[in-house]
């Protein structure tokens, strides 16, 4: 739609080999998608006081570069195969095309599904998530290098990289923070023995 300006101009005469200028001020309405729109043109002019009309379509692009974040709040026990939650959010104007993932595998670390990840189209305000079972004897945390591919509505090409940091902690640690349950195995078998040792 214009903006602060009238949808059509006119000039009292062209002569030849004359150029004249127009300019319309367009504003783009918020729910309109990106992508290539095409405008209808009408060119409405006299020769020898007979009317003719021309018709014609101008393109434009309408886009805003995408905007994706990704972050996870998994962590992960020392020897003890876990699962890790990826979300990845556009929270961007514009939808996102052929989205992809890759992983490189962390050092004393072991990824027991493919590194890579093909989520496909992301809308705009829309969200996804990836998973990735892991085994780790690193202390602390695990550094995860990831690579993001992806296209934006005129198909042009975005490649993004990012480090996660996925918390570590020891089998000690998680049993005190409350993430895994201490084995009664071992206690069972204590009083077994106990028992018939007394009988």
């Amino acid at each position: 739609a214009t903006f602060e300006s009238s949808s059509e101009e006119s000039i009292d005469e062209l002569k030849e080999n004359d150029e004249e200028l127009f300019n319309f001020n367009l504003i783009i309405l918020p729910n309109a998608a990106s992508g290539i729109y095409k405008i209808p043109i009408k060119v409405s002019y006299f020769i020898n006081d007979i009317k003719q009309e021309k018709t014609s379509s101008v393109g434009i692009i309408v886009n805003s570069e995408p905007k994706l974040t990704i972050n996870s709040d998994s962590y992960l026990v020392q020897g003890i195969l876990g699962k890790i939650t990826l979300r990845i959010v556009n929270d961007g104007l514009s939808d996102i095309k052929f989205l992809s993932i890759s992983a490189e595998k962390p050092a004393n670390t072991i990824i027991n599904q493919p590194l890579y990840k093909y989520i496909g189209n992301l809308d705009s305000d829309d969200s996804d998530s990836i998973e990735y079972e892991i085994v780790t004897d690193t202390q602390a945390s695990v550094k995860l290098p990831i690579i993001i591919k992806y296209k934006d509505a005129t198909n042009k090409d975005f490649i993004k990289s990012e480090i996660l940091t996925i918390p570590v902690y020891t089998k000690e640690d998680a049993i005190k923070r409350g993430l895994i349950q201490q084995s009664r195995i071992g206690t069972y078998i204590a009083v077994t023995v106990i028992l018939i040792v007394l009988y």
